[in-house]
């Protein structure tokens, strides 16, 4: 099963919208839980649209200690994630089917690969 992690700011209502087109490119995945963390001025507005559309369990978090990013994140990494995890970053999308993301995510497991860069190929 795959956990959802993320560790976002959403200060604007450009990443608001950002977020929820992401989010509903794969919401309905095999998805075991979410753990979610939210900083910025929208925050409360994104954690309200999350627990209205999460269907799974979920955790959401709204850390922003002075330590900063890295040490909430650390925080965050505890009993709640499952052996898989998917790093959401708010503002990309899934173009391909549920379907597709599920095979993926199957492969990785069957494979026993560690890690899987969904984004960002260019680098």
């Amino acid at each position: 099963m795959l956990t959802i992690f993320a560790n976002f700011r959403i200060d604007s209502t450009e990443r608001l919208e950002n977020m929820k087109r992401s989010f509903f490119s794969f919401h309905n995945a095999n998805i075991k839980n979410w753990v979610l963390n939210i900083r910025g001025d929208k925050k409360n507005e994104a954690k309200e649209f999350l627990e209205k559309n999460i269907t799974q369990n979920f955790k959401i978090f709204m850390y922003n200690s002075s330590n900063g990013w890295f040490y909430d994140t650390k925080n965050l990494c505890s009993n709640y994630l499952s052996d898989y995890i998917f790093c959401w970053n708010e503002d990309h999308v899934n173009v391909n089917t549920i379907e597709k993301f599920d095979y993926f995510i199957e492969k990785i497991k069957k494979n026993n690969i560690d890690q899987f860069i969904y984004s960002w190929f260019h680098l």
